[in-house]
């Protein structure tokens, strides 16, 4: 038997409480063969909906369905062909798992001997074009499909990661989409399916990569807090497993405060009780204070932010705006008698406590007017006119600016006020000085003297040096490349780590001063050649 209040990845569909309904109408959805969306906040048990539903579709063959599951975290997917020879690969894995791919066999002229361990199989793919592989994954799905008659479903967890910091382009999932709508030439049914699953909905990562590729979801589920019934069911079944029969009662006494505090989020609960348990006294919302940062940071930054901090501070004067029923939606606020409230109390202990919205708004404020002049009238400005002058002197393009642009500028211009913010900064950085640089590999385009920049090494670098689930603090990939405390050096004149809002604010002004730099000394040279 497992601890009381134990912290893991639930996948026995007996021990996820409150998610009956839920789980009934994604596998509906799964036997009607549509491609959804599963949003929650972090913590909120996504993955752990995942898992049991996957392991329920396994158990009931009658579906007809081949789930796999996919974190494009776990195996470091850089680039777009990479995250293909990742789900080729994982797919492979599974399938010679379950014994269905044993021999060596050819798709599309290209030779694969499965394994039990996916990086086998990515390693006889690494010399394969990125063309040749997208051809490899259509072909390997239509076939495993045809010879299981079942429809193969790719599970995406943490789907914001894949679109911006794996795939270059937003076009990058048109393999995945249109494979998605595609029915069997022999059985008339689908092949494939997928789910995305992920903190921020669909139309909100729209605004910030600029593209609709996702369009084919149908329905988008969302994981929020369960009942109180449901709460005090989960309560009661972990509080079973407490030896001691004096600590139990106590502990049992506590689940309407449980509640209320972690607002029915059942990890919340947990952390709860198991810390009663290890102190033998009620904690207080410090102990989900790590938690909650994670969640304010990697996800309501802005306008939600700021409604999350309104309300907290016992504020009501809020429009119904679409953030405002995004966090409604999300289980985050409730509202009674017209009266807006955070739905954990803990939460709101740690906004009141943690956070001063107006200081923190006044303080952001000072940055605004200077981030948008550099981003809006230097950078665009010097980008435009070095892509006009090199037009002018008949010389080959060196930026190859998209017509979503925008969404990249609209990165750059953000304020920075946490190491997730900065990761999406630092991606614009990197999708222009290195993507609408490329011809065949990256930065083809830059005169010689400017590949290997010093601001070039910086950029090269900073989308992988802070910023939970995409660190590379000790991954070299060659001599030329520079590490965190050199980069935070050349930036900031110090390599101390980046704390706190304002030490994020100074990091970004000081990558865009120096990118602007790095544009002038640019048009000088193309200028004078």
């Amino acid at each position: 038997m497992s601890q009381p209040f134990e912290i893991y990845n639930i996948t026995k569909i007996d021990e996820l409480f409150g998610r009956k309904k839920l789980v009934d109408a994604v596998i509906r959805s799964v036997k009607m063969r549509n491609n959804i969306a599963i949003i929650g906040a972090r913590r909120f048990g996504k993955t752990s909906l995942v898992n049991c539903v996957i392991n329920q579709i396994k158990d009931d063959d009658s579906l007809k369905v081949y789930p796999i599951y996919f974190d494009f975290k776990q195996g470091n997917i850089k680039r777009t062909k990479d995250a293909y020879v990742y789900m080729i690969s994982l797919l492979v894995e599974n399938l010679y798992n379950d014994k269905y791919f044993t021999d060596e066999e050819s798709f599309a002229g290209i030779s694969i001997k499965p394994s039990e361990d996916w990086l086998d199989i990515a390693e006889q793919l690494e010399k394969v074009s990125e063309a040749r592989v997208n051809t490899l994954f259509k072909k390997i799905i239509l076939f495993f499909s045809e010879l299981l008659e079942k429809t193969i479903l790719f599970c995406i967890d943490e789907y914001e990661y894949l679109f911006k910091y794996v795939l270059e382009t937003p076009a990058g999932f048109n393999s995945i989409r249109n494979i998605s709508v595609e029915k069997s030439e022999k059985s008339h049914s689908r092949p494939f399916n997928f789910w995305i699953i992920g903190a921020v909905e669909w139309d909100e990562l729209c605004d910030d990569i600029g593209s609709g590729e996702c369009n084919t979801v149908t329905v988008t589920y969302y994981v929020t807090p369960i009942s109180k019934e449901d709460f005090t069911d989960m309560w009661k079944y972990e509080c079973e497993k407490i030896t001691d029969n004096a600590l139990r009662t106590e502990v049992l006494n506590c689940v309407d405060r449980a509640f209320e505090h972690s607002g029915g989020v059942p990890f919340y609960g947990k952390c709860i009780g198991a810390d009663y348990i290890s102190k033998r006294k009620y904690p207080d919302y410090r102990i989900l204070q790590s938690h909650f940062g994670e969640l304010i940071s990697k996800t309501y930054k802005g306008g939600k932010y700021k409604i999350l901090g309104k309300i907290a501070s016992g504020q009501q004067n809020i429009l119904r705006t679409t953030n405002l029923n995004r966090l409604a939606d999300l289980g985050l606020i409730g509202e009674r008698k017209n009266q807006y409230f955070i739905v954990s109390s803990f939460l709101q202990d740690y906004l009141k406590s943690e956070y001063i919205i107006e200081d923190s708004e006044n303080a952001e404020r000072i940055y605004v007017d200077e981030i948008t002049e550099l981003v809006d009238e230097k950078i665009t400005g010097l980008i435009e006119t070095i892509v006009k002058t090199r037009k002018n002197k008949g010389k080959a393009e060196i930026f190859r600016v998209p017509s979503d642009s925008g969404s990249t500028y609209k990165e750059l211009r953000t304020i920075c006020n946490s190491s997730e913010q900065y990761v999406d900064f630092a991606s614009a950085l990197y999708r222009i000085y290195f993507e609408w640089t490329k011809k065949d590999k990256t930065r083809d385009l830059l005169p010689d003297e400017f590949k290997e920049s010093e601001f070039s090494k910086c950029v090269d670098v900073a989308r992988h040096t802070l910023g939970k689930g995409h660190v590379e603090d000790f991954l070299i990939s060659s001599k030329k490349q520079i590490n965190k405390a050199e980069m935070l050096k050349i930036m900031t004149g110090t390599d101390n780590e980046p704390y706190d809002p304002e030490d994020f604010r100074k990091l970004q002004k000081a990558f865009l001063i120096k990118f602007k730099e790095e544009l002038e000394r640019m048009l000088r040279y193309i200028k004078n050649e």
